[in-house]
C-alpha cells in the first residue's frame, strides 16, 4: 500500500509540474507577445494539492496549499480575476 502511495503521489505531482510550467508559459506569452495561451485554471493547483496530500509522509497537510499559489493558473488567477470583476464594477 505503501509504494502505491508514493506511485499516485509521483505521477499526481508530475501532471501539477506539466500543468504549472504549461501555464507559467501561457502567462508569459500573453504579457511578452500579446498571445493568448490555453491556461488550465484550477487543475494544477487542485491536483498539486491531491498530491502532496496523497505522500505517505507524516505531517505533511501544512504544506499542502504550496501547490494553489504555486500554480499561476489557480490562486492567482482567481485573485487577478477578482480585482478585474471589482474594478470593472467601479
Amino acid at each position: 500500500m505503501l509504494m502505491l502511495r508514493w506511485v499516485a503521489a509521483t505521477l499526481l505531482l508530475t501532471v501539477f509540474a506539466i500543468v504549472a510550467l504549461g501555464n507559467a508559459w501561457a502567462a508569459l506569452r500573453f504579457y511578452a507577445r500579446g498571445r493568448s495561451g490555453s491556461q488550465v485554471p484550477f487543475l494544477g493547483g487542485i491536483v498539486g494539492l491531491v498530491g502532496v496530500l496523497t505522500l505517505p509522509i507524516g505531517h505533511v497537510s501544512w504544506v499542502s496549499w504550496i501547490p494553489l499559489v504555486a500554480d499561476i493558473g489557480c490562486l492567482p488567477l482567481a485573485v487577478r480575476w477578482l480585482f478585474a470583476r471589482m474594478r470593472k464594477k467601479g
